[in-house]
């Protein structure tokens, strides 16, 4: 097919595109009757009319949503989005381990607009202006991300405020929140150093440097060393670089479903990702004891301030990659009932989810924004299996869909 034509959409592609013979048609749902344009040199296609539309077709709300790729579902409604969300991981569980069967319940998500806290982005061309933003669809131009509804207003102010100093970086990350935010700059350091010098005394701004090897670690610039988030009553200290969540408009619900799960009075609790405590707060209060393990050694430090702020003895924390921490722990005659897994895309590997029965683990809860990830460690094998899933949507209008995958071992 070239030029200009008149198409049926037959399916979805992974990335939330109509899939017509050949080609993508972003913008588009399955059984939809649309005319589009091919894009000159590329598999997509642009989206010219809807002659026959899908009856989960919305109003985007968006000036930019025909030319965006960050939300190539913000079209449809919102039920419709998760069923092909949902559908789609399953397929991924299906193909990859051989998971299929498994009741699926649904966790309340945060509202189309204003839940994403983080943004990443570079200098482009949006209408003859350079912005801060991301690239367009093929064809289309840059898009601003100061003028992405999804984004949380403290992000867009944070994003509004570097974009006016013109800054000449490789790439601006920003993180809003209620203590002014977080800023991280990659580029030049004297540029950088200009920028940081430049913003609000409030925020905090962290410098990265692009090298051979790739990016270094964050430095601090300038700025509060730590910031807050407050979630469901907890105020929680966060010191750059640890994690910070990309949508807080979900956290609450998410941890009424992770204690939900988890806690159990007198059990004990491994949680391999701690972070800053977001969710070993709430579980701590309802079990006997919890060690949180994670990477970062600043994470760690803030969970157990978080946690002796909270008036919580029974948690401790410590660093460590989660494989080599389970294996200390085994090493240690450590015991624990119960298992909290945060993955971060990746596989954790066979070194991780085994091992834990050495631990007395018979119950666990793995927490998944990839389908495949979670596919490829259940696929791993191993005592423990899937027994159910939640999802939630953290993320509306993207292709994105963290899973809840409980797991138990078999009797």
């Amino acid at each position: 097919m070239s030029g200009a034509a008149r198409v049926r959409i037959e399916a979805l592609s992974w990335r939330g595109h109509g899939v017509a013979g050949p080609v993508l048609v972003p913008g588009t749902d399955v059984g939809e009757l649309v005319d589009v344009e091919r894009v000159p040199g590329e598999r997509q296609a642009r989206l010219v009319q809807v002659v026959e539309a899908s009856p989960a077709r919305v109003d985007p709300g968006c000036g930019q949503a025909a030319d965006c790729p960050g939300c190539p579902l913000r079209h449809l409604a919102p039920e419709r989005q998760q069923t092909i969300k949902i559908e789609a991981h399953g397929a991924t569980l299906a193909r990859l381990a051989g998971v299929t069967g498994l009741p699926v319940a649904v966790v309340p998500g945060p509202p189309a607009d204003g839940h994403r806290a983080r943004a990443r982005a570079r200098p482009v061309e949006v209408g003859g202006r350079t912005r801060l933003g991301m690239a367009g669809l093929p064809g289309r131009g840059g898009i601003s991300l100061v003028d992405c509804p999804a984004q949380t207003p403290g992000s867009r102010a944070l994003l509004a405020a570097v974009e006016a100093l013109a800054p000449a970086l490789d790439q601006v990350e920003v993180d809003g929140g209620p203590d002014g935010g977080q800023v991280i700059l990659t580029g030049p350091p004297a540029e950088a150093a200009r920028v940081a010098a430049a913003l609000p005394e409030a925020v905090t701004v962290l410098g990265v440097v692009l090298g051979p090897r790739g990016p270094s670690r964050p430095t601090w610039l300038r700025g509060p060393r730590a910031g807050v988030i407050v979630v469901d009553g907890d105020t929680l200290q966060v010191t750059a670089p640890a994690w910070r969540p990309q949508s807080p408009a979900s956290l609450a619900a998410l941890r009424v479903a992770v204690v939900a799960e988890v806690a159990a009075p007198g059990a004990s609790v491994l949680e391999i990702g701690c972070g800053v405590g977001t969710l070993s707060l709430p579980v701590a209060r309802r079990v006997a004891s919890l060690v949180g393990v994670d990477l970062e050694r600043a994470a760690t430090l803030d969970a157990a301030a978080n946690a002796a702020r909270a008036g919580l003895a029974n948690a401790r924390f410590r660093v460590g990659d989660g494989a080599h921490a389970v294996r200390r722990l085994v090493a240690g005659g450590a015991r624990f009932d119960r298992a909290i897994l945060h993955a971060m895309r990746r596989p954790f590997g066979p070194e991780l989810l085994p091992r834990l029965p050495l631990l007395g683990v018979r119950e666990a809860l793995y927490l998944a924004p990839s389908a495949a990830g979670l596919a490829r460690d259940l696929a791993a094998g191993g005592a423990l299996r899937p027994t159910r899933l939640a999802v939630l949507d953290q993320l509306p209008g993207t292709v994105h869909l963290l899973t809840l995958c409980a797991l138990a071992a078999a009797d």
